[in-house]
Formats: structure tokens, sequence, C-alpha cells
């Protein structure tokens, strides 16, 4: 009952989002007195909440990977283009409300080279700038070093250590491990699909659930292919595996553990779905074939 209620109060909210926030022509996203706002944020947050109605999600999805890849393009009129210099390829122009949505957005929409992209820029703006400034963590403004050691200072609001761009640390769990919450609470079931990307090799980490830890790690070829995947379940849990598989025909193991279900797309990427009961499991991923030790 309580879900009905929610799915409708969902879907009739969005249709009034549609209707103030939409340009019904272009589909670019509009504040109330019709002015266009077209920019990295404007599109990452609504696609995140899922608020856009049947049409004019496909074209926001593609507005925002438009937007990833060429930033300059922002602006009230995409027609006249911010100078190329002012924001180089693949640096991100979001704040507070667009960081922790841009890359679950490109990645829900099927978009992992976009996203991955985007996370290993190192221009400014970029997650991976400040790494190249010897930063240690996570700054509080993509431009926090010049900020706190120009002339004047302009050091206020300027946390070297903050969760507004650090949220980037949830895209890296949930979708890079690819360890996210299942519909049980707790993680008493939940949801694995880890996505290799950019030069990428290797990758691993744990989740501690309140079950147990949740181990996720996976190899892959330097070019976003991936060729091995462990995943670690704790005691009395479950969880469902989606696999990422290259495209064609495949032969799929599978044990009484890890038990093949099919195939789907899911996160638009063609994935072979397994379900996992507790313990390690190992997978090996290679020409036409995946199997399970």
């Amino acid at each position: 009952m309580h879900d009905r209620i929610l799915r409708e109060r969902h879907r009739l909210a969005s249709l009034e989002w549609n209707r103030a926030y939409v340009d019904p022509v272009s589909g670019m996203t509009r504040a109330l007195d019709g002015r266009v706002v077209h920019t990295q944020t404007s599109y990452a947050t609504p696609l995140q909440f899922n608020v856009f109605d049947d049409i004019n999600l496909p074209r926001a999805q593609e507005y925002l990977v438009t937007l990833a890849a060429t930033p300059n393009l922002s602006g009230p009129d995409p027609q006249k283009h911010i100078d190329a210099d002012h924001f180089k390829p693949c640096t991100i122009t979001t704040g507070f409300s667009g960081t922790p949505n841009i890359l679950p957005a490109l990645s829900r929409a099927g978009r992992w080279k976009e996203a991955y992209d985007l996370f290993t820029c190192n221009e400014l703006p970029s997650w991976l700038y400040p790494v190249t400034m010897s930063a240690t963590s996570v700054w509080e403004r993509w431009n926090g070093y010049e900020a706190a050691f120009s002339e004047p200072n302009h050091n206020t609001m300027n946390s070297f250590n903050h969760f507004a761009l650090g949220s980037v640390g949830r895209w890296m769990y949930e979708y890079q491990l690819g360890i996210s919450p299942g519909e049980e609470a707790g993680y008493k079931h939940f949801i694995l699909q880890p996505v290799a990307g950019g030069d990428y090799r290797s990758l691993k980490g744990s989740f501690e659930s309140e079950y147990g830890r949740i181990c996720s790690a996976w190899m892959a070829d330097g070019a976003g292919r991936m060729t091995a995947y462990t995943a670690e379940v704790p005691a009395n849990n479950s969880a469902t595996l989606y696999l990422p598989v290259g495209e064609g025909e495949f032969e799929f193991g599978g044990n009484e553990w890890a038990q093949f279900q099919g195939t789907e797309r899911h996160n638009g990427i063609l994935t072979a779905i397994y379900e996992l009961s507790s313990g390690r499991h190992a997978f090996l991923i290679g020409d036409a074939q995946v199997s399970v030790e």
C-alpha cells in the first residue's frame, strides 16, 4: 500500500517537474521563468532522482554526456560557446548538488566511458587535479590550493578534507567496486555490479555491512575489459551479481553456490546474472567463456 502511494506521488511530482523545468521543444532544462539552464548539474541531479519523463529522459542523458565531454558548451545559450580554454575537456563544473550525482547518472545511463573520463581527468577542475598538487585528501573547492595561497588570501570556506567533492567515494563503492544495497535492510541481500574502465588494471575494496564484510575485487586489461572478478559474501547472506561480459556468444559456468541465471542489460551494459550464496566466489572472464572457481 505505502509503496503504491509513494510511487503515485513520485509520478505526479515528476509530471509537474517536467512541465515546469524542461523546455518542451529542446528538452533542455530551464528555470521557472523559461530561461534555459544547460549545465552538468541541471541534468545530473534530476537524472539521479529519476524525475525526467520517458520523452525527456534520453534527451537529458545525451545532454549530460555532451557537457561531461565538452563543458564549455554549458550556459543559457548553447550556441554561444564558452571559451574552450575556460573549461578543458572532461573537467567537472558541478558543486554541492551535482557532484554526488554526475557519475552515477552517467553510469546508470550506460555511459561508463564518459564517467571514467571525468573520474580520471587531472586538469583543473577535476578530482585528480589536487593529487597533481600533492593533496592526500579531498578538498572542499576545486581550486582550494590556489584559493588558500593566492594574494589576497581567500581561505574561507576552504576545508582540505571535505565531504562535498569527496562524495565521489559513493560512486567508487557502488559503481566501480559495484557494491550496492538490495531491497532487504542491512545488506542481507545485496547487489554486485563491478565495472572496469579507463586504463585501470585492478581494483579491490570492502564494505562493512551489518552482517559482515563484503569484498569485491577485479582485474582488467587496461582498456575497460574485465578479465577476473572475486567477491566475498558474508555468512547467512546472499547477493545478485551482474558480471560485465563482452558482446557476442558466451558459455557461462556456475556451481551450487554461484548459480547462473541468464544475461541482461543492466546499467546499460550486457551482464551475466549470478545468484551468490555465502562464501568466496572467483570468476575468470575469457574469450567467449566465463568460468567459476
